[in-house]
């Protein structure tokens, strides 16, 4: 059996027209030419399609029957030309991005929903973790991609510094240092201070920046993310040192935000596991969030 394509058409089309000259203008083909694909298809199954009468064309019964399965492929097929067009166009597929809270509480939710906007096809699985747990994800091939704060040695990543940010300090409205240009540890001492988790890399470079000057913090609270650090910040008139994406954000208007010296220089570096086959929907996105970043003037190295 040999059947094709066009000669399916030919059918479904000859059906539901009622007759081979409606068809073939629906078609756009002549006659003859539908009626040699209607005759090969009956060749092709082995059994008549079509009663001819007086050059009337009256389906048979096993028509009817076979119509819903030819109906059924020629859909198949437009939905294969459809995901096809989607994979070449990169509108289809399906990303799993890990990223530490500084990025995907902040920024990375507006860069995946306008990335969607243009591939709305293209689904995204959003894993929010600690720098540490996103190396093991990464290595174990278990990500796309990952966005962290520290570089992976696991000869299965690949690893490239994606941009370079500086902390900031956040102070509640009317504080009294919210005049000043700059905030330096010293500014800091016997205020009240939201620290974050001892893990966080951006807690160990923030730590060792006060060290450095021999400066004593009055620690009051920690906390595993930097968007709860600025609300203790506006809660209870404390201050804090986070990264400037968390500072930035929206909910944060309300807030002061100075540069803090010494700059603390925070890496955000990317991790792209070398075993995922090459995908690309995952190259589209990354230039995606490019272009993003370069638009929102956040600093590359």
């Amino acid at each position: 059996m040999s059947m094709n394509p066009r000669q399916l058409q030919a059918f479904s089309a000859v059906m539901r027209a009622g007759g081979i000259s409606r068809a073939s203008r629906v078609l756009h083909l002549s006659q003859p030419a539908v009626s040699k694909l209607i005759a090969g298809l009956e060749g092709d199954v082995g059994f008549p399609l079509f009663r001819r009468d007086k050059k009337r064309l009256s389906p048979t019964a096993e028509a009817h029957i076979f119509l819903a399965e030819v109906d059924a492929i020629l859909n198949g097929m437009e939905r294969l030309r459809r995901v096809s067009a989607d994979l070449k166009n990169t509108r289809r597929g399906h990303l799993t991005i890990g990223t530490i809270a500084t990025f995907g509480l902040t920024l990375l939710p507006e860069i995946i929903a306008s990335f969607q906007k243009t591939s709305p096809e293209t689904s995204v699985h959003l894993h929010v973790q600690t720098s540490p747990k996103l190396l093991d994800l990464a290595h174990t091939q278990q990500l796309d991609i990952a966005i962290s704060m520290l570089a992976s040695d696991s000869p299965a990543v690949q690893t490239e510094t994606l941009m370079q940010c500086r902390a900031v300090c956040v102070l509640p409205s009317g504080h009294r240092l919210a005049g000043k240009d700059v905030i330096v540890p010293r500014d800091l001492e016997g205020e009240a201070f939201i620290s974050l988790g001892e893990t966080d890399r951006v807690r160990q470079l923030v730590d060792r920046a006060f060290e450095q000057e021999n400066i004593v913090r009055k620690m009051v609270t920690s906390t595993q993310f930097g968007m709860a650090a600025c609300e203790f910040v506006r809660c209870s008139n404390a201050v804090t040192v986070v990264a400037p994406m968390t500072a930035r954000a929206s909910v944060n208007r309300d807030l002061v935000i100075k540069p803090f010296r010494p700059e603390v220089v925070l890496d955000i570096k990317l991790l792209r596991p070398r075993m995922k086959p090459p995908s690309s929907v995952r190259e589209s996105f990354l230039r995606h969030l490019r272009d993003c970043l370069e638009r929102w003037n956040l600093s590359h190295p």
